[in-house]
């Protein structure tokens, strides 16, 4: 095997090494996505823990599967031969070391590793994990964590392969291998996941009656002889419930059938298909519209498409059947209007009214008028950034007001969805800034408000009725804000957040002082800047 370092592993072996040695922490999570070098990255740190320590250091590398540890033998050979002794999370009678290294770290919380932990009598530990979460309500015992990079970002740099998202209707075996046979060749070699075994067989043979071989794997099946038939392209598709979630690398993956699942497990199954592969252009991803948790809000996709009328539609491909779509949607409305404007009961004609009488602000009256004018530019500025840098410019166009009272609130800012005026014309979302609250942060934590706020934009954009439910908390965690519940936020470095919060310091410095000084302006000035600015904003998501 080829090490090739990469600056965020030499980031993240210096700061794993940094919390044993100079913070003197006991336990360290390695968080890193697939296909970044955890292997590469732990082996190094073990490297690095002998030459401070300047003695021998005796590791037990724990795995959750066989396959997991016969990996980490292969590697820590050509790595150069540490000492490392792999072992199974079940092994009974272990060594004893100075170093455990949890590979697949969320199982840290189970009986089986709470065990190892005390047959192994290690003093230090380390776990390597892409997904440090648990879907239930066990914690994980690791003092600090250390972040490396995102799935994005190695997709950007050419260490994973570029995907592409596809949206069924639904996810059931019928319609995923209808899927698969209508164009085997698109498809390629496929994992596809269910959330039963009877589901499996389900769709194996469905295959089966089209004359395709497929292998059902499960914890009594012949693992390794099904995948020797997956690899030697005998079996062109493997389904699977969970055994295929963690510890199995084909490069040569084409797609991945993910079933309707959570976070945890969405990142395990689809990240099966993002290694690269020579002559592998890129992966695809097919998901249900049901599912909690859609693969392309954690790392956006090269090309999404939508299946409408059993055509697989995208913004660049089948632009027919889009632009008939439309039209026959602004076919309908139109009708409904006419209905609408027949139909309607007036009791006389209706009076015009006369617009009230508005003295356009003039910027070279004072000013404070003129700051104001060049606060709302900024807000501006900010929304656009964060638009661009957390969800590539996809957000709707969006007001942005303050709100000056000065009343006991733990409320910094609020978002409203788009409404209806009475007159039928529909308002764009707004956020309301407090500027007491705004006022008293810096521009690193007015960032963070702009990002909470704007993943509800995000939501109504969605046709989400807005909260902090799991898809808002979803969205933040993809963008890299970890919100805990007494209030406080955690930026994981790296991530669009990480990019924002350091072009805030370094281009907003001052706004939040600025914000905090229009409440110097009297209610109605206050309110004639903020329509001036947001008539002067860009017209739409840039």
């Amino acid at each position: 095997m080829r090490w090739e370092p990469r600056l965020y592993q030499e980031e993240a072996i210096a700061s794993c090494l940094e919390a044993f040695v100079a913070r003197g922490r006991t336990s360290v999570m390695l968080e890193s996505p697939v296909g970044s070098g955890k292997t590469y990255m732990a082996l190094r740190v073990i490297r690095g823990l002998r030459e401070r320590l300047g003695r021998p250091v005796r590791v037990v590398w724990a795995a959750p599967r066989r396959l997991l540890v016969r990996q980490v033998a292969e590697a820590n050979r050509d790595f150069g031969g540490e000492d490392v002794h792999p072992v199974t999370i079940f092994e009974r009678s272990p060594p004893r070391a100075d170093l455990l290294v949890l590979d697949e770290a969320h199982h840290e919380a189970t009986q089986s590793c709470v065990l190892l932990y005390e047959r192994v009598g290690a003093p230090l530990a380390l776990g390597l994990s892409a997904t440090p979460l648990r879907t239930d309500r066990m914690k994980l015992s690791f003092q600090e964590t250390v972040a490396t990079c995102s799935i994005d970002r190695l997709v950007r740099e050419g260490h994973l392969s570029p995907f592409r998202f596809h949206l069924l209707p639904h996810y059931d075996p019928a319609i995923v291998a209808e899927c698969w046979l209508s164009d085997p060749a698109r498809w390629g070699k496929s994992i596809a996941f269910f959330p039963t075994i009877r589901a499996c067989e389900e769709f194996r043979a469905l295959l089966g009656a089209a004359g395709v071989r497929c292998e059902v794997v499960t914890a009594e099946s012949d693992k390794d002889a099904q995948l020797e038939a997956f690899a030697s392209g005998a079996a062109p598709v493997v389904a699977n419930v969970s055994m295929l979630t963690e510890g199995f690398d084909r490069p040569e993956v084409g797609t991945i059938f993910a079933r309707d699942a959570t976070r945890l497990p969405c990142i395990q199954m689809c990240g099966r298909g993002l290694r690269k592969a020579p002559g592998k252009r890129f992966c695809n991803i097919v998901q249900g519209a049901a599912s909690p948790y859609l693969f392309e809000r954690f790392a956006p996709a090269e090309r999404s498409y939508r299946m409408h009328g059993g055509v697989w539609l995208s913004l660049t491909d089948g632009t027919e059947q889009i632009e008939a779509a439309l039209a026959e949607t602004l076919r309908r409305i139109e009708a409904r209007e006419r209905r609408a404007a027949t139909t309607g009961r007036r009791r006389g004609p209706a009076r015009p009214r006369r617009p009230a009488a508005r003295r356009a602000p003039d910027p070279a009256e004072d000013e404070a008028a003129r700051a104001a004018a060049a606060v709302f530019r900024d807000l501006y500025r900010l929304y656009d950034e964060a638009n661009a840098v957390a969800w590539a410019g996809a957000l709707p166009r969006c007001r942005l007001g303050v709100n000056a009272r000065d009343a006991p609130t733990r409320t910094v800012a609020f978002a409203t969805p788009p409404r209806r005026t009475p007159g039928g014309r529909l308002r764009e979302p707004k956020i309301t800034f407090n500027l007491f609250h705004c006022g008293r942060t810096a521009a690193e934590g007015l960032a963070h408000t702009f990002v909470h706020e704007m993943t509800h934009v995000w939501q109504f954009a969605g046709g989400r009725s807005g909260g902090h439910g799991p898809d808002f908390r979803n969205e933040m965690i993809r963008i890299g804000i970890l919100e805990d519940r007494d209030g406080s936020a955690r930026c994981r470095y790296g991530t669009a957040a990480d990019r924002l919060l350091r072009l805030a310091s370094a281009d907003f410095a001052d706004l939040p002082v600025r914000l905090r000084a229009l409440a110097d302006l009297p209610p109605g000035r206050l309110r004639l800047a903020e329509e001036a600015a947001f008539a002067a904003a860009p017209a739409g998501p840039r």
